[in-house]
């Protein structure tokens, strides 16, 4: 008979025989989560348990002879997030119905005494059901032979289309460049579907957990190395010369660029750090007469905030306001599910509902942050397949576990596009090329860049922080 780390090593390549690991062990998790939580608990952590086990494989420790302590690891902490989720429900419940809820001496029985009759309603639960284990293997199958299709499509992605590198994306990253030459996905796959299919793929690695295993005492930094056009139109208003979109319009023009790192401690609570290096002027077209524009700073700057909070100049002139280094200002209030992300999105971006202007800010939205990486895994899942429902998009390359995606808008007054590398197998963006509103008129100053802004991202553990002082 296999063992156990023998069948999870095979189940890489043949996701069926991780079925054996639930035949195993189903009964003994099952269980243990009804011990925990009662019958009612134990459909939803038991078949959440093996999906995530599933998810996570590729994880296990191939030294241990049984994968029982790593399934119990798993249930325990699915265990401690239905219990805060019940908790959360029964906390409103008490709210809605404390004036009701009233004995005989007028008084109101405590949530302590409820808990006491709960726990004894769950010490005569019955042992684990059939049912239970039924439900659970359903759900696992379900989940085998959703891996075996996205494993089909990606081999027919890597043989239907050309490979080629990323579009658009900086030589300063830790990512190659070449020229691409897209050539069409095969003829059963319509390339949105294909590109969907690589979101929706990304997605379910998001969801298996962080992408990053940072030791103790380590840092991860997150390095962003991006360029951007940058223009000047007499036309405009005095003042706003520099404030035209369309560069098209104007007489002289500029490439910037600029690099950001942020390092970011294995225990959150400690010292972030973010380092700015001063701008560059690496490129001019047009009008040399025209003063190029003041870049600010000429020394980097490092900033050190403790737990990734900081204070500084609000936008109303106070100087105490919070900022943090990341998203988690919003994302405890982003949908988990993608329709509803998209509803969210669409109010937070101020444009017409269901308008191409509304579609792209909400790709940039998702995609120009590279601490998204740190978002919760079913916040970045959801920001994936969010971006699968959007219309007009495209592989446009694929190079090994590179995946190159451009989303196509176009209205009345502009044509505008956005190229995402994706790395598939950490559900990474490493890349984002945007076009800027484009009009169709050309431009007077002569062969400018096709892009407006082009952007890599960085991700590496790296062992020290650097200095807090420039």
């Amino acid at each position: 008979m296999s063992t156990d780390s023998e069948d999870i090593a095979a189940s890489i390549e043949d996701p069926g025989r991780f079925a054996e690991i639930f035949e195993r062990h189903s009964r003994a998790v099952g269980g243990y989560v009804r011990r925990r939580l009662g019958v009612d608990g134990v459909d939803d952590v038991l078949s959440e348990t093996f999906l995530v086990a599933f998810r996570r494989r590729a994880s296990f420790d191939a030294d241990s002879d049984s994968a029982r302590p790593w399934l119990l690891g798993i249930a325990t902490r699915l265990i401690k997030r239905h219990r805060a989720q019940e908790a959360t429900q029964w906390r409103a419940f008490e709210h809605a119905s404390a004036a009701a809820e009233v004995q005989e001496d007028g008084s109101v029985p405590s949530s302590d005494a409820r808990l006491d009759a709960e726990r004894a309603l769950r010490e005569l639960a019955p042992r684990i059901e059939d049912e239970h284990i039924v439900v659970a293997r359903e759900a696992l199958r379900e989940e085998i032979r959703g891996e075996r299709r996205r494993a089909a499509r990606r081999q027919g992605r890597r043989l239907g289309v050309g490979i080629g590198a990323l579009v658009g994306v900086g030589a300063a990253a830790a990512v190659a460049i070449a020229t691409v030459q897209a050539i069409a996905p095969p003829t059963s796959v319509t390339t949105a579907d294909a590109a969907a299919d690589v979101l929706e793929d990304a997605a379910d690695i998001a969801i298996s957990g962080a992408p990053f295993d940072v030791p103790e005492g380590a840092y991860l930094r997150i390095e962003s190395a991006g360029e951007w056009l940058a223009g000047w139109d007499d036309d405009m208003p005095e003042g706003a010369e520099r404030g035209n979109g369309d560069i098209a319009a104007a007489e002289a023009a500029w490439v910037i660029s600029g690099r950001t790192s942020m390092y970011v401690p294995r225990e959150r609570a400690d010292d972030w750090f973010r380092v700015v290096e001063p701008g560059e002027i690496v490129a001019a077209y047009g009008d040399t007469s025209i003063a190029a524009p003041d870049l600010g700073a000429s020394e980097r700057d490092v900033l050190v905030a403790s737990g990734g909070v900081y204070s500084d100049m609000g936008a109303f002139g106070e100087t105490d306001h919070e900022y943090t280094l990341d998203g988690r200002d919003l994302w405890d209030e982003m949908p988990t599910d993608a329709g509803d992300y998209l509803e969210w999105a669409r109010e937070r971006v101020g444009e017409q509902r269901d308008s191409t202007a509304s579609d792209s800010s909400i790709v940039e939205s998702i995609v120009d942050d590279p601490s998204q990486a740190l978002a919760p895994p079913e916040v970045r899942a959801a920001q994936l397949r969010a971006l699968a429902l959007l219309a007009g998009s495209e592989v446009r390359s694929v190079d090994g576990d590179v995946t190159t995606i451009r989303f196509s808008w176009s209205s009345a007054s502009w044509d505008a596009w956005t190229d995402i590398a994706i790395d598939t197998e950490r559900a990474l963006v490493l890349g984002v090329t945007s076009s800027g509103a484009q009009t169709g008129e050309t431009s007077a100053i002569g062969e400018l860049p096709t892009w407006s802004s082009r952007t890599t991202f960085a991700f590496e553990v790296v062992d020290d922080a650097p200095e807090s002082t420039t």
